[in-house]
This record gives structure tokens, sequence and C-alpha cells, in this order.
């Protein structure tokens, strides 16, 4: 039976061949072997006859290349686990590099990359990628093949030329959209992005071959400097990864892969899908305490100007013995950490508070305050865009022929969208 063996601890660990279609994650702190185990999944991969891809990312996968020490420890290792008579083979490796430099270079052609992961790169917005789509639409229909960023270059000069007669066809299209485009494709030629693009394009079957003896031939993509660039990185191969889903058909459940698609540092090609905190433009958070030693309640909506940065309207009533406090007012809020699940942050605010006596035939009459306040808390980002707030602040009032220092401790729950 076709397996590799991954490794040893009471018992040997195997990986049938025929459970490399499906998909898997190695995860792990720093430091604890993920990239190792992807490379021993490599070369018995290759040992199958099986084509393996896979991303440098720090230079030490290109390894697989030569043969490793046998030195006296890697024999005992290799003993322990039960592999007799080993010896250290390099394997078949074919290296590529987007930039052309460490491997053979990687091309693609505009018209393949097409407007959606093309707008990606160039991190466009919504408006401009359908500017984008427009430019793509009106080539098609005109059959010109775009190869480079020359060629698109030319046609975002044809449209904005013939920016009315697009406009009639295609939907508007502005002068400031193609001006913004042209802006980015500068950024990505300083860059040296246009090396992706240009001909001869990738073949996929220059992936999917053997050697001459039947092993399967491991691509390494030199990523050390496309790293560098996240969001060219994962682009290219999310393209890549769509080019292999248009050629490949279904075909069920084989033996064993066709292809084998490494991902080392997988999580940038989700660099357009931050956590959803920076993805967040509003919310509101209903929260309960303490103000003042008196039960409170205060309801905060919220408008984000960034991941880090929000206004915050708030309401709030509290109810002492003998009165009731009706505070309002805006604050800005910094989140000092928005990547973290657990995040500081601090406060700063101004606004009144109205104050009215329970029982009209008392002697005291209702009374206006300004308030003042500056505090700072943590905000849990629990499961389905939900946070559980804790915050403590400091209030200053000033009154007519009063002043006041209250404190608030308050807690709970909150969403964003």
């Amino acid at each position: 039976m076709d397996q590799i063996l991954l490794g040893k601890g009471e018992q040997p660990v195997y990986l049938l061949a025929k459970y490399g279609n499906r998909h898997g994650n190695v995860a792990g702190a720093t430091g604890t072997g993920k990239t190792v185990s992807l490379m021993v999944m490599a070369e018995g991969f290759s040992r199958l006859g099986v084509p393996v891809f896979m991303a440098d990312v720090k230079g030490d996968v290109a390894g697989l290349a030569v043969p490793g020490s046998a030195d006296e420890k890697t024999q005992q290792r290799a003993k322990q686990i039960g592999i007799t008579n080993f010896s250290a083979e390099a394997s078949p490796v074919v290296f590529w590099d987007l930039y052309g430099k460490s491997g053979h270079p990687v091309r693609t052609t505009v018209s393949e990359i097409g407007p959606t992961l093309l707008g990606r790169i160039l991190e466009l917005n919504d408006v401009q990628v359908g500017t984008l789509e427009v430019a793509f639409k009106l080539a098609d229909d005109r059959g010109l093949l775009l190869l480079d960023l020359d060629d698109l270059r030319a046609l975002l000069t044809f449209v904005a030329d013939s920016r009315k007669e697009v406009s009639t066809h295609y939907g508007l299209v502005s002068a400031q959209s193609i001006a913004a485009i042209q802006r980015a494709l500068l950024t990505l030629e300083r860059e040296d992005g246009e090396s992706l693009f240009g001909e001869p394009a990738l073949d996929l079957n220059d992936l999917m071959r053997t050697d001459l003896s039947g092993r399967g031939i491991i691509n390494i993509l030199a990523a050390d400097r496309m790293i560098l660039k996240p969001r060219l990185f994962s682009t290219f191969l999310l393209w890549l990864l769509s080019e292999l889903y248009e050629h490949l058909p279904e075909v069920g459940d084989l033996d064993k892969p066709k292809l084998v698609f490494f991902f080392d540092e997988a999580h940038l090609l989700f660099g357009d899908a931050p956590p959803a905190l920076q993805e967040a433009r509003g919310g509101f958070a209903l929260m309960g305490g303490s103000y003042d030693r008196d039960g409170y309640v205060e309801l905060k909506p919220a408008y984000v100007l960034a991941p880090a940065i929000a206004f915050e309207p708030f309401i709030g009533l509290s109810l002492k013995t003998d009165s009731r406090r009706f505070v309002y007012g805006l604050a800005g809020t910094l989140n000092l950490a928005p990547d973290w699940a657990i995040a500081p942050f601090v406060t700063l605010g101004f606004g009144g508070m109205h104050e009215t006596p329970k029982d009209e035939q008392k002697v005291r009459t209702s009374r206006n305050w300004f308030q003042a306040r500056a505090g700072g808390g943590l905000l849990v980002s629990l499961r389905w865009r939900v946070l559980f707030r804790l915050e403590a602040s400091n209030m200053v009032l000033y009154s007519e022929d009063a002043y006041q220092n209250v404190q608030t401790y308050i807690a709970g729950l909150g969403t964003y969208f």
C-alpha cells in the first residue's frame, strides 16, 4: 500500500497516499516543525511519483535539492523510527521565481489573471475594480489581448479618451478612478511587480512532471522576496489555484493525487480578510454597572473611522435614591491593539448630564452639568461578531456652582458590522 512515514512516537504514523486527496492543515507554534513536516510529506509524495508545488518563504525548503548529512545522530534517529539501510539523497527539484533570479521565471498575462485578482494586487476599492472590469469587458468585446502592464495602461488611456462613449455602453467610468488605477500601476512597477505579467505564460503541465526514475518533481517557488509583498504573493497563489481548478477536471477519489499543493505561511492568502474588527464600519454596545456607586446602564453606538479609531456617542441613565441622572455625550476611542483578540483601549469624551429629582414636590430642582470623561478598558472578541467590553472611567462634572468627581465601572456586550 502506498504510504508516507510521517514520524514515530510510541507507534509509527503513516499518511496513506489516497488521503493526499484531502485538504489538511499543519498548525503549531514557531519552531515546532511545521515546515519540516511539509518537507517530509513532499519527499514522500515525490517517491510515490506525485509532483508537488510548495512556496519557500524562509529559504529552508530549498534544501530538498541536496542530500542531507548522514551523521551519527541522523543514523540513530533513523534506526529508532525503524528505517533500515538509510542513506541521504536529494529530491528532484525545479525552482521557480516570480522575479526570474532564483529560478525559472513565472509569467502570466493580464487577461488571464483578470480584473478581480488584479484589483486585489493593486489594492483598489470597489469603484475602481468596477472601472477595471469595464476595461476588461471592452478588451474582450474588441478582441484585445492584454499581455503585460503596458497593454493595460494603453487600454486605460483609450478608456479615458473615450470615456463618454464607454460610459454609455458599459456603465459610468470616471477619470478619477482611471487615474487611481494608473497610479497603482506605477506603484506595482516600482516594486518589480510587473515581472509577473508577460509571455510565455506558465503552463500548468510544467508543474505536473516526473523525472526519468518516476519520482514526482518538487516545484519550489522562491518566495523570500515575494513575502515582503504579501498581497502580490497571496494573489499569485490564488491565481494558480484558480487555474488548477479550471484545467483539472473532477475525477473522484483517486489512489493518489495528481498534484500536491502546499502553502507555507498560508494565512497570507487571506490578507484581504483581516480580523473582522478591521473591516467594521459601525457597531454598538449595551453596558451596565456602577456610576458613582449607583446602578447605571449605557448605550454606545459607534462609528469606526479606522481599525484603531472610533467615535462613540453615548447615552446613559443612573438611578439614585433621590434623583435620576441622564448622561449623554461623544467620546473618541483608540484601540491599542486592533489585531488582538483581547485588546486594550483608551477613551476620551465630553458631554452633559441632566439631573432630575424623583419627587417633584421636594425643594430640589432639575439641574444640568457639563461633563468630561477619560478612561480605558479591554475589548474581548467573541464569536459571531460579538464583543465583550470592560471599561472604567473618571468623570468630572461641572455646573454653575458645583463640581463633582465621579467614577464609572461598566461592562457589557456589543456587536459590529
